[in-house]
This record gives structure tokens, C-alpha cells and sequence, in this order.
């Protein structure tokens, strides 16, 4: 914290917000936004969750019993298992046909669940986190440039959004705006000018804008922090998408302080992964905070997508890319949808 904040007090106004270190680069990312560290140590996953594994089902005719998701007793214990054929390296996304795509540090991959795959776009460099524009279009963050850039994911074509804008977090609200998070402000770019607009250039207690979700109905912004003590703000937002008030502490102790992956369920629960604990969290409701898994090492995920129940891809998990486990992919199994699931919720 000393460190913290003799930076802050060294800045101008000029001059971006400091950053803690990033302990989670290889060496091998040429994104100068964060410092270089060493990649944690690769150790033999965990046996495979064959919970999670789908094995098929027989056509019998009847009607498949309604599922009920009982929000109050969702598993504190998940499975999960490390799929070799796609690739993610901090982001990936689902697309409508049971394709998934992330990065392998060089190209964009698509592959579907059973593990064929093929390159997307060639040559991308080092990308970050990945998400649906409202025309079709796929944007996501270059670090090897620090841009945002633009996918037609029918080509395989790209073009520069917005130049000399690093982002780590991406999400794109149903104001069709795009919200970036960039490990010091987040910021709004319209995906049609590429301008850009900061919308909180500061949190409380020395912590920065990594990762960001949005609650079901878009009134609040969760933030996942680089911080001392693993904090997790939310921000409020009217109907117009604009800033109410200052942000807010929602919960402390989520791992210690380098979250690199959000995603909200259907529940209302905000699921967290943290570098320094390798730990996913799950954050209900009320702020308090449970420990899924820990100690993750090279199995540790970053950016979180849900899977749409599409080519095998499960509506009850979550996928997460795994830098450094090859760029492989996991299937973290919990046993409940994303937010937008129109199935029957009890407890909510």
C-alpha cells in the first residue's frame, strides 16, 4: 500500500492512475500498461469432473422434467474439466452456431465443443477480453497494440475501433455502448465513432478498474479490482446508462487483490477469479463472499462466459480461457444458468 500510494502522489494530472504490478504476464505480452512478473507455476490439474462431462440422453418420447433453479441451495463445490481443442488467453465468447473463440496469442480460434477448430483471424498478437457488438460485429482488446478493434466474425475480417485505447475488461451494454476497464478509469466508446468517454476515473481505498459485469437489469456495474485487499465495487447507473453517485464497496476478501474474470447468474451472484489465490469466489446477494476453488495454478481462468446450452456448450457453466495451461479452456460445472435465463427461478 506504501508503494500505492507514494505513485499516486507522485502523478500529475496528465499522468495515468498508478498500477500494481501485473504478476500474471509470461514475458511474452508486449502490453506496457501493466509491469512484466512471472506467470505462476504450472502444476498438474485436477482430476477431471465427469459431473460436468455431457454423455448424451435417450429419446423416449415424454416430455424432460422442468429444470427449477432454487437459488438458495446452489453447489458450493463445483467440478470442472480442461478442454484441449479451443483456445482463450484472458477472453473468450459464444456465438449461435456452437462455435467458442478466444486467442492463442497469435490468432483468434474458433472451435466448437467437440474440438474442431480453425483460425478466425490470423496474426492478432496478444488480445484481452471479447464481446457481441449490436450489428454482428465482435470487438475486442489488442495489447499488442493497445487498441480496440472490430471483428466481422462471418469474414474473419478486423479494422481498428478506437487507436491508442488499452482496455482489459470489455462489455457492451444494451445501450450498445462498449465499457472498458483499463486497470487505472473505465471508460464508455461508442462503437460507431470510437470516442471515448470516462465515466469513473477513480476508486476509494487504492484499488483500479480491472473487470466489469452488469446486473440483470443494467442499473448496476460490478467492478473487479487490482487491489491490497480483494475488493469488488458496484456502481449505479440510471436508465440511461449514466453514473448515480459515487462508486460503492459491495464486498472485500474476494482472493487478495488481481481479479482477471466477473460473470452474474441468474441468482444475482457475482462469480470472481483472483491470480494471487488462483480462487474463483462467488459473491451472493448480501456481499458475502464463498470460496468455489483455490489454488487453481496453471488451471488458473480469466475472462468468464456463460455457455448458451448450444453444440454442447452448457447452460449451467462457465467458461473460462487459461493462459497458462496452453490457452486451453475450462468447464468450471456450478449448476446454474447466467442472468437472462428464462427458465423457472425459485428464492431469487
Amino acid at each position: 500500500m506504501l508503494v500505492l500510494m507514494s505513485l499516486l502522489a507522485c502523478r500529475g494530472d496528465n499522468t495515468p492512475a498508478p498500477t500494481p504490478a501485473d504478476p500474471e504476464d509470461t514475458g511474452e505480452t508486449p502490453d506496457t500498461t501493466t509491469p512484466t512478473d512471472t506467470a505462476p507455476p504450472t502444476d498438474t490439474a485436477p482430476p477431471t469432473d465427469t459431473g460436468t462431462t455431457d454423455t448424451g440422453t435417450t429419446d423416449t418420447g415424454e416430455e424432460e422434467p422442468e429444470i427449477v433453479i432454487d437459488c438458495s441451495a446452489l453447489p458450493t463445490t463445483p467440478g470442472y474439466n480442461v478442454l484441449s481443442g479451443p483456445r482463450g488467453y484472458h477472453g473468450l465468447l459464444l456465438d449461435d452456431d456452437g462455435y467458442i473463440m478466444g486467442s492463442d496469442t497469435n490468432s483468434i480460434i474458433k472451435a466448437d465443443y467437440k474440438g474442431s477448430s480453425s483460425v478466425l483471424a490470423p496474426s492478432q498478437g496478444y488480445i484481452e477480453q471479447l464481446a457481441w457488438l449490436p450489428d454482428g460485429d465482435i470487438v475486442f482488446s489488442k495489447s499488442s497494440n493497445n487498441s480496440l478493434a472490430r471483428l466481422d466474425p462471418k469474414t474473419g475480417g478486423t479494422s481498428t475501433l478506437a487507436a491508442s485505447t488499452y482496455a482489459y475488461g470489455v462489455i457492451v451494454g444494451s445501450d450498445e455502448m462498449i465499457y472498458i476497464a483499463d486497470n487505472q478509469r473505465i471508460s464508455r466508446v461508442d462503437p460507431d465513432t470510437g470516442s471515448k468517454e470516462v465515466i469513473l476515473s477513480t476508486l476509494p481505498g487504492y484499488a483500479y478498474p480491472r473487470v466489469l459485469a452488469f446486473n440483470e437489469d443494467e442499473t448496476i456495474l460490478y467492478i473487479g479490482t487490482l487491489s491490497n485487499n480483494g475488493t469488488v465495487f458496484t456502481l449505479t447507473l440510471d436508465k440511461d446508462h449514466e453514473v448515480v453517485g459515487m462508486p460503492s464497496l459491495y464486498a472485500s476478501g474476494v482472493g487478495t487483490g488481481y481479479h482477471d474474470g466477473m460473470a452474474v447468474d441468474v441468482c444475482g451472484n457475482v462469480y470472481v477469479t483472483d491470480y494471487y489465490t488462483r480462487g474463483i469466489y462467488r459473491i451472493a446477494t448480501d456481499g458475502s463472499v464463498t470460496t468455489l476453488l483455490s489454488g487453481l495454478n496453471s488451471d488458473h481462468g480469466h475472462g468468464m462466459v456463460w455457455g448458451n446450452g448450444i453444440g454442447g456448450w452448457k447452460e449451467m457453466a462457465l467458461y473460462l480461457p487459461l493462459p497458462y495451461n496452453g490457452n486451453k479452456v475450462m468447464e468450471l460445472g456450478l449448476g446454474v444458468p447466467g442472468k437472462g435465463w428464462e427458465g423457472k427461478v425459485i428464492n431469487k
